[in-house]
């Protein structure tokens, strides 16, 4: 995948080989460093955002691919997994001491097709604004001839709905200055594909943009009301049905593409529904069509359990991606996962914006969740939680637990293996 950022991690599952966690300082610092912007504008005003680029320890491990040895009879959906190092710092030679951990899942790789994955209520919430009339080189003009983000945003819809299977369910809602449903939630066995793709195929980019708005309207199809309290919102009968038949019932996810293209008290009200509709069973996965938001709003969908974000500049590396993660990314493995290391602290944290806030001398940090992962040649993009701690950690006790809520809000703790 191209410069794509991640909110949930992937799990990679087995180890990554001391070679890859290798690497020259000064080098990594340079390459971390070229580039880099962030924004610094008040989410108060309504002024319109500069467009921002984040290179960071999340995008870098997510740009390389990290060997595991994925275990093929791996019973589990989430099993914490871990490997110490013991290096010497290449500018001054002290001893630093390392913790990579990675989450292995019955659902990496091959696991998804052979398990399956659960239902999933899907809403493509679509933004068909005037910006989205432009094309990719320049962002100045529309493009006549060339590939604009419109188009990018149907095959998108396309390919997504190619992925879907019976017991899924989806929902089609477009906006630009207002919003507009063009299918309401629909089982997959009853849906007019035919008459869907003529419609998907019949839109065109007009008008100004209201992202907030947009997004309210999406999220009404899975139960959401935004100006509801959190126990009132969400209240949707299928669910509370299949709750009462002993039914597993679908996933809720809201796919929510755009190129962003508004103010920063927009973004602020997207932000806030994602949130709030995270703490009601309902996912967001936000698709930045030639877009890389604001640190600060990346590191805000990275900390909201069942969200993320990524972005694509191309036809080509949408159907890619798309079609390689769609089955993983439609349902996290796990949310809330609480991590303890005892015996030692922890210096530093890298590979989630979470991790950030890691002040020297923690024990306890949280992760918002996590997703199985394609396996390519034995390789996970990213999938890899790197840690700095004051001491080794001991290999012979119970050295880090981890707990964590499953799909379906049930708790689990368990230890980490080395």
């Amino acid at each position: 995948m191209g410069y794509c950022k991640k909110t949930l991690r992937r799990s990679a599952g087995g180890r990554a080989p001391a070679k890859q966690l290798k690497n020259d300082r000064k080098s990594f610092r340079k390459y971390m460093t070229a580039g880099q912007k962030v924004g610094t504008a008040d989410y108060g005003s309504g002024k319109k955002k500069k467009k921002t680029s984040c290179v960071d320890y999340e995008n870098t491990f997510f740009a390389h691919g990290f060997k595991t040895a994925v275990n093929p009879s791996e019973s589990k959906d989430f099993a914490p997994r871990y490997s110490v190092a013991c290096t010497r710092n290449p500018e001054n030679g002290a001893v630093e001491f390392w913790t990579a951990m990675y989450f292995a899942s019955k659902f990496n790789g091959k696991g998804i097709e052979m398990y399956g994955r659960r239902g999933v209520d899907l809403v493509l919430v679509c933004d068909v604004s005037g910006s989205m009339g432009l094309s990719f080189k320049g962002d100045s003009q529309r493009s006549y001839g060339g590939k604009t983000k419109l188009e990018v945003l149907k095959r998108s819809i396309n390919t997504i709905m190619a992925q879907l299977r019976k017991g899924d369910r989806l929902s089609v809602v477009v906006f630009n200055h207002r919003p507009s449903t063009i299918i309401d939630l629909t089982p997959i066995e009853t849906l007019d594909k035919k008459s869907l793709e003529e419609s998907i195929d019949r839109l065109t980019s007009s008008g100004g943009t209201h992202l907030a708005e947009g997004l309210a309207a999406g999220l009404s199809q899975l139960g959401f009301r935004h100006d509801e309290d959190e126990e009132a919102a969400g209240e949707d009968a299928a669910p509370q049905q299949a709750k009462k038949l002993g039914l597993e019932e679908n996933v809720k996810r809201t796919y929510f593409l755009t190129d962003m293209d508004s103010n920063l008290k927009d973004e602020k009200e997207v932000l806030e529904y994602i949130q709030k509709a995270a703490g009601n069973g309902m996912f967001t996965t936000v698709v930045g069509i030639d877009v890389d938001l604001s640190v600060g709003c990346t590191q805000k969908i990275s900390c909201t359990s069942g969200c993320r974000y990524m972005s694509v500049s191309s036809i080509e590396e949408a159907q890619k991606t798309l079609i390689r993660d769609f089955p993983y990314e439609v349902s996290p493995i796990a949310t809330e996962i609480h991590v303890h290391f005892a015996g030692t602290s922890i210096l530093k944290g890298f590979g989630s914006s979470e991790l950030l806030s890691i002040k020297p001398g923690q024990h306890k940090f949280r992760l918002s969740g996590e997703f199985a992962s394609a396996i390519t040649g034995n390789e996970a993009m990213g999938g890899v939680y790197l840690f700095k701690t004051q001491r080794p950690i001991d290999q012979k006790s119970n050295s880090i637990t981890v707990s964590r809520r499953n799909i379906l809000g049930k708790h689990s703790c368990m230890l980490g293996i080395l």
